[in-house]
């Protein structure tokens, strides 16, 4: 098993990935219905990072109590490629390897479980040309009570639930009492937000914020297989942006 985390000790990683690992990791597994399935595509776009985005091709195996499986004489393939096992802190999962890890408009997705027997259990996800693909906001906004900071997005297809989370950084020493750091709000009928401006003041109308960070996420379910106990394939975007405010 190869490891992505290469900034912890080895040691410290292989204690945490243990804790989370599953005792059928060291079993050969013929059985579909003791386990959890999770599989993601999609893109996570990070707007004030040097890499901008990142392609995503996952899937995590799990047992009954939440613990993540490394398939003892099994495999998982995505659209045929085998992908490869990874540790991080919840323990082993698949990736794609990187010289077939290229999200693609209208394109299947299809992975497949094959356990130790040989059987294989597909799911599948479409991702067509309309998922979340652009995020609109500013690098800095120059508060005033009588503006709203808006940001805006292009509107996916509406098999998609778009969602954005938000978290501002108030000012060092700033009387906060009665203030909500935190929240998010489903704007799937929607392509844009505004922040009123009291958001970010204090009860005398003056700004106490220096930053808000926003997460917008659109996601859409596809078909996963009914032999596993439970688990899920999904399309997700994700764009992050953080707002420097004034």
């Amino acid at each position: 098993m190869k490891s992505k985390l290469f900034f912890l000790p080895a040691a410290l990683l292989l204690l945490l990935s243990a804790c989370r690992e599953s005792a059928l990791s060291d079993v050969e597994i013929d059985d579909p219905s003791i386990l959890k399935v999770f599989g993601t595509v999609g893109k996570y776009t990070n707007l004030d990072s040097t890499v901008v985005e990142n392609h995503i091709i996952s899937l995590r195996i799990k047992d009954k109590t939440d613990h993540s499986v490394e398939l003892k004489k099994g495999r998982v393939l995505c659209n045929d490629i085998e992908m490869n096992c990874y540790s991080d802190l919840l323990g082993p999962y698949y990736f794609m390897p990187e010289e077939y890890l290229d999200v693609t408009d209208n394109t299947l997705y299809t992975f497949v479980v094959e356990l130790a027997d040989g059987e294989q259990y597909p799911g599948s996800v479409f991702v067509d040309d309309d998922y979340l693909q652009l995020l609109e906001a500013p690098d800095v906004w120059v508060y005033t009570t009588e503006d709203s900071l808006t940001i805006s997005w292009n509107q996916p297809v509406t098999d998609y639930v778009t969602q954005l989370y938000w978290h501002i950084t108030f000012m060092e020493g700033a009387n906060t009492e009665g203030k909500t750091a935190s929240g998010w709000i489903d704007v799937t009928a929607s392509n844009t937000y505004k922040f009123p401006p009291s958001l970010f003041a204090n009860d005398l109308g003056e700004n106490i914020a220096q930053e808000l960070r926003i997460e917008l996420e659109s996601e859409k379910e596809g078909e996963s297989n009914p032999d596993f106990y439970k688990g899920w394939v999904k399309a997700r975007f994700t764009y992050v942006k953080e707002i420097a405010i004034e």
